[in-house]
């Protein structure tokens, strides 16, 4: 989808402006026995080509490490796959 975009250091949305978010679904299955509900995962290009090439894989158990406190602007995403 496309949304606004947003100035990096105030968060203020550029007029006339857009970038493009992907939404993922996914479940939180650290605990396999009692998996989360489904939630949204919305990134952008570079998360979801990621995800797709995995997913083109056949590797469907991905594990998403944030490398950032929560809020963070600067957050950065290391992806692994379980086979």
């Amino acid at each position: 989808m496309e949304v606004p975009a947003k100035e990096f250091e105030t968060g203020q949305t550029i007029p006339d402006k857009y970038v493009t978010k992907y939404s993922l679904e996914c479940y939180d299955i650290t605990d396999p026995d009692h998996p989360s509900e489904l939630s949204i995962w919305q990134h952008g290009t570079r998360e979801a080509r990621i995800v797709v090439y995995f997913l083109s894989k056949n590797k469907t158990i991905l594990e998403v490490i944030r490398n950032s406190p929560p809020g963070s602007k600067t957050a950065t995403y290391q992806i692994v796959i379980h086979d």
